[in-house]
């Protein structure tokens, strides 16, 4: 566990057991559109293009390794 001054330093957390922050949990193969981050900060990642995005399992985000990425909108404005 971190403790409170750890925790506010955090830019970016991603958890795959928690990906929409709210502890309801994709079912296998979906894809990721979103990936919340746990961090309060904000940083978000996401996909827009649906051939693009990862896919869910077992708590495991699998990529492709060819096309699949996910990416933070606001900072890459």
């Amino acid at each position: 566990m971190l403790d409170s001054s750890a925790y506010n330093k955090l830019v970016l957390w991603l958890d795959s057991r928690n990906v929409h922050g709210n502890q309801t949990r994709l079912s296998n193969g979906n894809q990721l559109q979103t990936w919340v981050d746990m961090s309060s900060k904000d940083n978000h990642l996401e996909q827009l293009v649906s051939a693009n995005r990862p896919l869910y399992y077992s708590s495991n985000i699998t990529f492709d390794g060819t096309n699949d990425f996910l990416e933070n909108l606001s900072l890459n404005k």
